[in-house]
């Protein structure tokens, strides 16, 4: 697996490295005082409409190896900031209602992105639980989408047109 360009040995370039005085060594430096750093996935320009179960599978996993507690030696030199740098957790934003999900949303279009993104919780949290070495954290906003309906129910989904089911999130350890 080689590494994709903007990559150094100690990660992503445009992310400041491993180094000192890096975004790196301020992560180290803030979990050392105490304080818990995450990952944010999503966000108001990000699109999480494009979505799968094989998708939200693959994407814990990418998260996983490059930012929390992975330890692939596929993955060498791709962690963004440094090799010592272990996230506390993600933090998930989805802001985009898939169009699919728009008026409709049982459609098989609308089913999928929900389970991917259930998918994505799902197998990020079976992760966090099988690393004891500390603990994770998953958070959320509440779920913001215009098209939300509470009368729809997949899985008990409820109005979350995104996917989380509330038993798979949780916002503490």
């Amino acid at each position: 697996m080689a590494s994709p360009a903007g990559f150094t040995e100690c990660g992503l370039t445009q992310c400041g490295g491993c180094g000192e005085g890096t975004v790196g060594a301020s992560v180290l430096k803030y979990q050392e005082s105490g304080r818990r750093i995450l990952i944010s996935v999503g966000g108001a320009n990000a699109d999480a409409t494009n979505m799968d179960p094989d998708k939200g599978t693959s994407l814990a996993d990418a998260i996983w190896q490059m930012y929390l507690g992975g330890q692939d030696t596929r993955y060498k030199g791709w962690r963004p900031f440094g090799p010592r740098v272990v996230l506390d957790g993600v933090d998930i934003d989805l802001e985009q209602t898939s169009p699919s999900c728009q008026g409709n949303p049982g459609s098989a279009g609308c089913v999928a992105v929900m389970e991917g993104w259930h998918n994505f919780v799902v197998r990020l949290r079976q992760l966090m639980d099988a690393d004891t070495r500390k603990e994770y954290y998953i958070t959320a906003v509440p779920i913001n989408t215009k098209y939300a309906d509470p009368t729809v129910s997949f899985n008990n989904y409820g109005s979350y047109t995104h996917g989380f089911r509330r038993s798979n999130l949780f916002l503490y350890p």
